[in-house]
C-alpha cells in the first residue's frame, strides 16, 4: 500500500512539473470576424491556443481587455508535420494605440483603419520538441509590448498567400498551476495529441494498455518463482 501511494505521490509531482505550459484552448467555431473574435480572458497567464485556418474561416479574431502598463506578450509556433511546418503567419495587433502607425495595407482584411503592428512570418524556425504531449513544433515569430491604455485590444491571424493550416497561438508568460489544472491533465493530453492526429491518442493508449498487462503478467509470474 504504501509503495502505491508512493508511485501516485511522484506521478502527481511529475505531472505538477510539467502541466503548467499546457493551460489549453481549442478553437472549434468560427472567429473570421472582429464581432466573432475569441476573448482571451487574462493575457498574463501562459496560454496555448490551438486553431486551424481553413478556407471558409480563413482569418482569425482575437480580443482581450488590456490595462495600461501591462505586459503583452505572444508567439506563433506550427506543428512540426507535413502541410502545417510550412505555414507563413501574419500576426496583427491592434487596437487603442494612438503613436502606432494606421494600418491602411490592412484595412480590407480587417475591415476598418486601425492603429497597431504587424508581425511578420520571419526567419525564425526553431524546433521545439513538447515532452507531456510528445508532440514537436516549429516556433515562429513572437512580440511582446507594454500596453500604453486601458481599452479593447484585437490579434488578427492570417496568412497573406492564403495557406491553410493548423498553428499554436502561445500568449502570456505566467505559469499557474492547481487542482483545476491537475484534474485537467487527461484531457489536455487526449486533446492535443487528437488535434495533432486523430488515430495518435487511442494508438498511444492501447500501447500503454499492453504494456501495464504485460507488466501485471511479468509480476504475477515472478511471484510464482519466488
Amino acid at each position: 500500500m504504501k509503495k502505491i501511494i508512493i508511485v501516485i505521490l511522484l506521478w502527481l509531482l511529475f505531472i505538477s512539473q510539467i502541466a503548467v505550459a499546457h493551460q489549453g484552448i481549442f478553437i472549434d467555431k468560427t472567429i473570421n470576424d472582429i464581432d466573432k473574435s475569441y476573448e482571451i480572458k487574462d493575457i498574463e497567464k501562459s496560454t496555448a491556443i490551438y486553431a486551424r485556418l481553413t478556407e471558409e474561416n480563413n482569418i482569425h479574431f482575437y480580443s482581450f481587455q488590456g490595462k495600461k502598463g501591462q505586459n503583452f506578450y505572444s508567439q506563433i509556433m506550427l506543428p512540426n508535420t507535413e502541410g502545417d511546418k510550412e505555414l507563413l503567419l501574419v500576426q496583427i495587433l491592434f487596437g487603442p494605440f494612438e503613436e502606432a502607425r494606421i494600418l491602411k495595407d490592412y484595412t480590407e482584411i480587417l475591415g476598418d483603419q486601425y492603429r497597431g503592428y504587424v508581425i511578420p512570418p520571419g526567419n525564425n524556425r526553431t524546433k521545439f520538441f513538447e515532452p507531456f504531449t510528445q508532440t514537436a513544433y516549429i516556433k515562429k515569430q513572437q512580440f511582446s509590448l507594454e500596453l500604453p491604455t486601458d481599452g479593447t485590444y484585437y490579434i488578427a491571424i492570417f496568412s497573406p498567400v492564403g495557406q491553410q493550416g493548423r498553428y499554436v497561438l502561445t500568449i502570456g508568460k505566467d505559469e499557474e498551476f492547481g487542482l483545476k489544472e491537475l484534474l485537467d491533465y487527461p484531457k489536455t493530453w487526449f486533446k492535443v495529441n487528437y488535434w495533432f492526429n486523430p488515430i495518435r491518442p487511442f494508438a498511444i493508449l492501447v500501447l500503454l494498455a499492453l504494456i501495464i498487462f504485460g507488466l501485471v503478467k511479468l509480476i504475477k509470474g515472478l511471484k510464482k518463482i519466488l
